[in-house]
């Protein structure tokens, strides 16, 4: 049994079990699946630095949910501000609501910062009364901009990257990921016994059409 099934899962739910996810430590206070988000999805040269910089003891990667309103943020000063604007639920875009986040991360020493707008499927855009279309198409061509999805980006980086990687014995970790993997995948129709029902119906669909004709 899952239990995410009978929970009410929001975008503020889903932004602490990615960010719980992220801060997985790894060993001498490095962040393993932070290091791989950035990689796979954002740069593979910041994440060689961070890398890089975590050997330092005066850089300090913060990795946090829900602080000053945003959603998932992974912060090592002067090196990296990453901002996840989490829409799974496709949650409407407030006023200034990105140009306000770059403006904080600036304040703090990140000249330009990255932004991941994270949606269900990909379909939601982002509103230019939140960003401006000139900035988005800007920050497009720089790499600043990432635009992913749930469905056809996550999954598979859960499944193909996080889940392998999960060190053996980690028995908690290893369920609560499978766990969510399920969750995800019945929510998008990708599991196969969902297909199957699918199937089913469709056929007993066209047979009830047949019938009645």
């Amino acid at each position: 049994m899952n239990l995410l099934h009978l929970v009410h899962t929001d975008e503020n739910a889903h932004s602490r079990i990615l960010c719980r996810l992220l801060q997985y430590p790894g060993s001498e206070q490095t962040y393993p699946f932070a290091l791989l988000f950035v990689e796979r999805f954002i740069s593979v040269a910041l994440a060689k630095k961070i890398k890089d910089c975590e050997q330092d003891p005066s850089f300090v990667l913060k990795i946090a949910a829900e602080e000053n309103r945003i959603d998932v943020q992974l912060f090592m000063r002067g090196v990296a501000g990453i901002i996840v604007e989490n829409k799974i639920e496709g949650a409407v875009d407030q006023p200034r609501q990105l140009e306000r986040y770059i403006q904080r991360m600036q304040e703090r020493g990140i000249k330009s910062p990255y932004i991941v707008y994270l949606t269900w499927n990909g379909i939601k855009t982002i509103s230019p009364d939140s960003l401006s279309l000139e900035k988005q198409e800007k920050m497009l061509q720089t790499g600043h901009l990432v635009k992913l999805s749930y469905q056809f980006d996550l999954i598979p980086w859960l499944k193909e990257q996080i889940l392998p990687q999960c060190p053996y014995g980690q028995q908690q970790l290893i369920a609560a990921l499978e766990q969510y993997i399920e969750y995800l995948e019945f929510r998008s129709g990708l599991r196969p016994q969902d297909s199957a029902i699918n199937q089913a119906v469709y056929r007993a669909f066209c047979e009830q059409f047949i019938t009645e004709k």
